[in-house]
């Protein structure tokens, strides 16, 4: 009893690190050497140059509380029982084992410390032989959890799904639908759901493990799967969850989410030249896509920056954590340190959207959050910015400019340099489907589209577009995001080769009639139904819906026409910005010469340079953006 109460009583103290670049291992004994109940451990410095081999341990919360004891160097030191168990799990049993563990091997207390070992963590990172991912302890039927994404995994290749980037593609293979029509048999949603459920998935600082991991396991309890066979099976079911097929299984309920966002970033971290990432414009707009798809919790809102700031830190070198300022300062400095480089696209992650309250109200102005400065607090919005996914070039050929206010400044703007093109003058708005099936879905993404036409046809004025397009070319290039939708191979087979985009489109339109006259059909004969009218065509059907739904259809005052968020409103004005990939839509702020940024948009005959001719660029003034 007096040497335990001993024990308790002489926490462990940490030593100071030898070298700037130093860390600090956790040396876990091996279990034949233990004589109690508490785990022995060592902690040992080791060098980027030299040191032991060592797996990084990757752990969810759980229960934060500091309950649970484990020996370090014959002294008390306090886990959760969370982490205490993922340790238990990670033993071997004759021989140590080195691991990194954040909360252990990093002084939580000595916030100079903490600084300096963020400065390392894609050193240690990148130099661990495994990244552990610890989901928690064995429950019932995990294992069969891990049995069916090995299974899926295994499969993968034969339904054609051999990359991540297979899954974001709606055009399914012959192969699929078949394994597709079998998926609700094979896979249990509930027991998958103990595996996409975990609270790792829903933790900020995984962005940056699984960003400079080479390998990667996920276990529970005994059992486990490589990371990457999870990305195959977590694709197919991505895959399934995204067809029309999904609708009314309860698979369509299994929040992926946050697993998906992470498979990005695993993905993304792994471009080489190759992929064209070298380049500082392709880094720093990945680092937009880490925070815009990553929106895990943290317990202080300032590490959604720092978390990210050394997957690409040569772009961030006079840019170092300070959690003395506020959330607006470190958000704000983070889009100036874009801004000041050039890189407009952050701005296609700003906008008005982030400074709503949750009932719709606009915020007091005095506690108005900039509308240039993305807020990463928010969750992920229905709709991607336009710049996501393509390379746009409105205003690219232009050099930015932008200017800031005064640092001491209590009116927090910048001023670049743009065009006021237009404003808006109609628009439609096309929500998600709410159907609960395949072929009701559908018919509600046909009878938005279907506005938008009347809208346009009933507007347009007369003559071709200002491209000089014909009207309906023009249309189906705007409400299409000018996608190649070629592989919608149930359509194109039939259609001429020559205008793929406006054939399409009216055999689109065709069906669209033909579902927009059946008010009901025999709900007894549903499947064979969905066969039969909605597989001609919902390939393509499915592409379109992927591109309109959650945005609106406008018309500008002079008869230009595009794509916005669907919180645009008329009278908001069209701007093209020097350096900027796409339009930007701009309100007023109180007056004429102040403008928030509402958010990007597609504008035909605009996205390639189009209206960068003498007679508008001698129109360019300085536009104030608060």
């Amino acid at each position: 009893m007096n040497g335990s109460s001993k024990l308790f009583r002489e926490k462990y103290e940490y030593e100071p690190l030898a070298q700037h670049d130093s860390f600090r291992l956790l040396k876990l004994m091996p279990a034949s050497t233990y004589e109690g109940e508490l785990l022995e451990c060592d902690l040992v410095q080791s060098h980027p140059s030299e040191g032991p081999s060592y797996d990084v341990l990757s752990y969810g919360w759980g229960v934060y509380l500091v309950t649970q004891g484990i020996r370090v160097a014959g002294r008390v030191f306090w886990i959760t029982s969370h982490l205490e168990s993922a340790l238990r799990s990670s033993l071997e049993e004759d021989r140590p084992r080195y691991l990194w563990v954040d909360a252990i091997c990093v002084n939580q207390t000595d916030i100079e410390e903490r600084h300096s070992q963020m400065g390392l963590m894609k050193t240690i990172l990148s130099r661990a032989r495994c990244l552990l991912i610890w989901l928690g302890m064995s429950a019932s039927g995990t294992k069969r959890s891990f049995m069916c994404l090995e299974k899926l995994a295994a499969s993968a290749k034969a339904y054609g799904i051999q990359t991540w980037s297979n899954s974001n593609d709606p055009i399914m293979l012959s192969s699929e639908r078949q394994m597709f029509d079998k998926l609700p048999g094979v896979v249990n949603v509930w027991e998958l759901e103990r595996i996409y459920d975990s609270s790792w998935f829903n933790r900020l600082w995984t962005i940056l493990d699984v960003a400079f991991a080479h390998k990667a396991k996920i276990f529970s309890g005994r059992n486990q799967i490589d990371f990457d066979d999870f990305v195959k099976a977590t694709a197919i079911i991505k895959k399934f969850i995204r067809s029309q097929d999904c609708i009314g299984s309860p698979l369509k309920d299994l929040n992926i989410g946050q697993a998906s966002s992470l498979i990005t970033t695993w993905q993304m971290s792994s471009y080489d030249k190759a992929a064209g990432l070298s380049t500082k414009l392709s880094s720093m707009k990945r680092i937009l896509y880490y925070l815009y798809h990553n929106r895990q919790a943290c317990t202080n809102d300032k590490d959604r920056i720092y978390a990210i700031l050394d997957i690409e830190r040569s772009h961030f070198l006079e840019f170092s954590p300070d959690y003395n300022e506020s959330v607006t300062q470190v958000y704000s400095k983070f889009a100036k340190t874009y801004l000041m480089q050039g890189v407009f696209d952050v701005l296609g992650f700003a906008g008005i959207l982030f400074t709503l309250y949750k009932d719709g109200s606009d915020q007091d102005p005095q506690e108005r959050w900039p509308s240039w400065v993305p807020d990463w607090r928010f969750p992920e919005p229905l709709t991607e910015p336009f710049s996501c996914g393509t390379s746009w070039q409105a205003a690219t050929k232009l050099a930015p400019k932008v200017e800031f206010d005064d640092p001491e400044s209590q009116d927090s703007s910048i001023c670049v340099h743009g065009i006021i093109l237009d404003s808006i003058e109609l628009g439609v708005i096309i929500i998600e489907p709410s159907s609960h099936t395949p072929v009701d879905a559908l018919r509600q993404m046909a009878q938005y589209s279907s506005k938008a036409r009347a809208l346009y046809d009933t507007h347009r004025g007369e003559g071709s577009y200002a491209t000089g397009e014909n009207s309906l070319t023009a249309f189906v290039r705007t409400i299409t995001l000018d996608s190649d939708f070629s592989k919608a191979d149930a359509l194109t087979s039939k259609i001429d080769a020559g205008s793929v985009a406006v054939n399409m489109w009216l055999k689109y339109e065709d069906e669209c009639v033909k579902w927009n006259n059946r008010s009901n059909y025999d709900r007894a004969n549903q499947r064979q139904l969905e066969v039969q009218d909605s597989w001609r065509f919902s390939p393509y059907a499915e592409l379109l819906a992927a591109r309109i739904k959650n945005r609106q259809f406008f018309i500008t005052s002079e008869k230009w026409i595009g794509m916005a968020p669907w919180f645009a409103l008329r009278g908001d004005k069209i701007a093209i910005l020097a350096g900027a990939e796409t339009p930007f839509i701009l309100r007023p702020s109180g007056n004429e010469e102040k403008y928030r940024i509402v958010a990007d948009c597609y504008l035909h005959g605009s996205m390639y340079g189009e209206l960068l001719n003498e007679v508008l660029l001698s129109a360019m003034q300085k536009i104030i953006i608060v």
